[in-house]
């Protein structure tokens, strides 16, 4: 949110400090994401960042396609797949 909507919506104090434009967030996720030691440690987070700001992440996907692509779809997913009652986090489905 600019400075402009969080007094519009009463978001002071509810967020953080620091406005942060969309490129600058996806450059901070790509460090993230890049930082994982394991592609379910990445298919992990890509998860967790699309329940939170699903914009985020459909940009950093879209930015980091190459990269990005192998973990949220095959292999990495079959590995998710087998590893789901380890991995498990917030609800969602998983299509077989």
């Amino acid at each position: 949110f600019s400075v402009q909507d969080r007094e519009a919506y009463g978001l002071e104090g509810l967020l953080p400090h620091k406005v942060e434009d969309l490129d600058q967030q996806v450059r901070r996720c790509i460090l993230q994401f890049q930082a994982k030691g394991s592609n379910l440690e990445k298919y992990r987070y890509l998860t967790m960042l699309k329940h939170i700001n699903e914009t985020l992440f459909y940009r950093l996907v879209l930015v980091c396609l190459e990269e990005c692509l192998p973990i949220i779809y095959t292999p990495t997913v079959g590995e998710a797949c087998l590893k789901f009652d380890k991995i498990y986090g917030l609800p969602e489905g998983m299509y077989i």
